[in-house]
């Protein structure tokens, strides 16, 4: 088995591959020292060696919106009910990532509005604070994606 070790106390793992990683290659000795930690009832099995990731690469705030929108999108596609679709919880991550980068969100939610046509409605008004569609307007989603679009450029987030 090329690429695993094996220990009485867990199963054997075929090796695993990280991205950025070092090899480090086992000790000529048994039992010595790695990175300080002792390893006595590690049984190495054919030709192994131990990956350790050395770099981690990090996710932009637009990647991890994006994902998380794409999602809430797709799972929530045949619902009418628009408290489902809110209390789904990729909308709900997305409100959460508004913690600590407010005016980000609003922007992607806007992009989003503006690329998708998704129903971000809502968490707009929510995030912002205002609510820029007549109620005339309502349900009118021509009319509600312009308005939300306008206000954006207006306010300076487009």
């Amino acid at each position: 088995m090329d690429e695993c070790f094996h220990n009485s106390k867990a199963p054997v793992l075929e090796g695993a591959w990280f991205p950025r990683a070092t090899t480090w290659e086992p000790p000529e000795q048994e039992n010595d020292l790695v990175g300080g930690w002792e390893f006595p009832d590690l049984e190495l099995v054919g030709e192994t060696h131990i990956t350790f990731v050395t770099e981690v690469q990090e996710v932009s705030l637009a990647e991890k919106f994006r994902t998380q929108a794409d999602k809430w999108a797709r799972e929530t596609q045949h619902l009418s009910s628009p408290s489902q679709m809110m209390a789904h919880p990729s909308y709900q991550a997305i409100l959460g990532m508004a913690q600590e980068n407010k005016r980000e969100i609003i922007r992607l939610l806007l992009l989003d509005l503006q690329e998708n046509r998704n129903e971000w409605f809502w968490a707009l008004s929510y995030l912002t604070q205002d609510n820029p569609i007549k109620p005339s307007d309502a349900g009118k989603m021509d009319r509600m994606i312009s308005t939300w679009l306008n206000w954006g450029r207006k306010n300076g987030f487009i």
